[in-house]
């Protein structure tokens, strides 16, 4: 019989670390598998979140309502210059309505993300999470009635767009009931629902009717796909639109058919999607700057508006104000803005 020799403190090392790493693989693996578990058990949910830190020192209070497989409706009473907002994602149509500035933003057959995937998203945002930070639990608390635990968040890159979060998180549904986080650059936003229930037989309110007054911005993804040199003649300051953005390749390009002097770029692998529009920048004011603050480099500052599912992103750069908005990780779309037109470091 061959003996096997002594194992030298090198080879301990690397059977330890082997060991770890295996142990890690398979709670790894059990951890999404319980995450994707009690996300899915989210059938439906209603209820009151208030947000600081979007709106300049006035608290943001909005009533949610969600039911799957994807319908979400949001409408904001407060403050008085939001109040009467609404955010909708329904029948593949997302709107966004500001009553008090008469505006419109709708975004016609934009295909909702396949339910069947949603395990893989999921996945996909846990490994990214933990590459990226650091976690430790906190104690346990009450937030709007429900036991939640304190989940601490801390960046490992010092580049990274979320450099310090606490979170409230009713373990149950996986779901963040309350938490404060701290962006790079220093700015900082919380949030907390008031009240909220889960799995309640609900209907979402009615898409609201607009005035004939209503500035409506429309774009609809079924609009015939131009050509490169359509887009490039629309808006010559815009260039060609890249032919993929974080790996989704450009699926269709769209030139607004109104005055608006505008195109925009539909890219999907069919998960994922990022649809990026760009109009002239007239350079004027913004009415309501609602959203978070964040520099894409210098001189180039940016308005974020961060949901569970979506992340929207506004700035301007070499004439032209970009709109983008996906179900991309936030920090991946972070990174990847940086490089967009108008940047002026790490481009």
């Amino acid at each position: 019989m061959t003996r096997r020799p002594a194992p030298t403190p090198l080879m301990a090392a690397s059977l330890f670390l082997l060991a770890c790493n295996n142990s890690f693989a398979g709670w790894a693996e059990m951890q999404i598998e319980r995450t994707v578990r009690n996300i899915a058990a989210v059938q439906s949910y209603q209820g009151v979140l208030e947000q600081q830190g979007l709106y300049g020192n006035d608290t943001v209070k909005s009533e949610i309502w969600f039911q799957r497989p994807h319908d979400f409706h949001s409408h904001t009473s407060a403050p008085a210059s939001l109040a009467g907002s609404v955010t909708r994602y329904s029948e593949d149509t997302l709107m966004t309505w500001l009553p008090t500035l008469d505006i419109a933003l709708i975004i016609r057959n934009l295909p909702a993300a396949p339910a069947e995937q949603e395990a893989k998203r999921i996945e996909d945002a846990w490994r990214e999470n933990t590459r990226r930070y650091f976690y430790a639990l906190g104690n346990v608390s009450k937030v709007a009635g429900h036991d939640a635990v304190e989940l601490e968040q801390k960046a490992r890159n010092p580049n990274d767009l979320i450099q310090h979060s606490r979170t409230q998180v009713l373990d149950q549904y996986s779901f963040p009931l309350a938490g404060n986080v701290t962006l790079h650059g220093g700015d900082s936003f919380s949030y907390q629902y008031q009240r909220i229930t889960f799995n309640q037989p609900l209907t979402l309110p009615e898409a609201p009717k607009l005035p004939a007054s209503a500035m409506q911005i429309e774009w609809d993804l079924n609009w015939p796909d131009v050509s490169s040199e359509a887009i490039s003649a629309r808006r010559p300051a815009l260039g060609n639109l890249p032919d993929s953005l974080l790996g989704l390749p450009l699926q269709r390009r769209l030139i607004h058919p109104g005055a608006l002097p505008a195109v925009a770029g539909y890219y999907s692998d069919g998960n994922y999607f990022v649809l990026l529009t760009a109009a002239r920048d007239f350079a004027l004011p913004n009415p309501a700057p609602y959203g978070l603050s964040v520099s894409l480099g210098r001189d180039k500052p940016a308005l974020l508006v961060l949901t569970p599912l979506i992340n929207t992103w506004s700035f301007s750069g070499n004439g032209v104000a970009w709109t983008v908005t996906s179900n991309q990780h936030p920090e991946l779309m972070y990174s990847a803005l940086q490089k967009m037109p108008g940047c002026t470091t790490r481009c």
